[in-house]
């Protein structure tokens, strides 16, 4: 069974007490522990506005979204003439489909 560590937490006090100490504590109670999964965070995050959103239908029927989002520091150079690249930004294509223009979202 799969225990996130937030829901323990909201049902514990554990201030202050690593992953790794909890999981040493649980086993001194015969809980057996198969594996720690963890949440890490790989690779370069950065925090980005979307600008604009253009859907475009696949041939297999799925939506997919073209889009423009600023990144700050990371953006692209502006290419003239470009259409939707007037304003420094990131091409990005997407599948998901929760998200609008003016919203933050995780890029990475």
């Amino acid at each position: 069974m799969r225990v996130p560590l937030e829901w323990l937490r909201s049902l514990v006090s554990l201030p202050d007490v690593s992953t790794e100490e909890i999981a040493e504590r649980l086993t001194m109670f015969d809980l057996k522990l198969e594996e720690i999964v963890g949440g890490g965070i790989t690779g370069p995050l950065t925090a980005g506005r979307v600008l604009e959103v253009r859907p475009e239908e696949q041939k297999n029927g799925k939506v997919i979204n073209w889009c423009r989002v600023d990144v700050g520091a990371l953006n692209e150079p502006s290419v003239p003439d470009a259409p939707g690249d007037d304003v420094p930004s990131r091409g990005i294509i997407c599948g998901a489909h929760n998200f609008k223009p003016g919203d933050l979202v995780v890029v990475s």
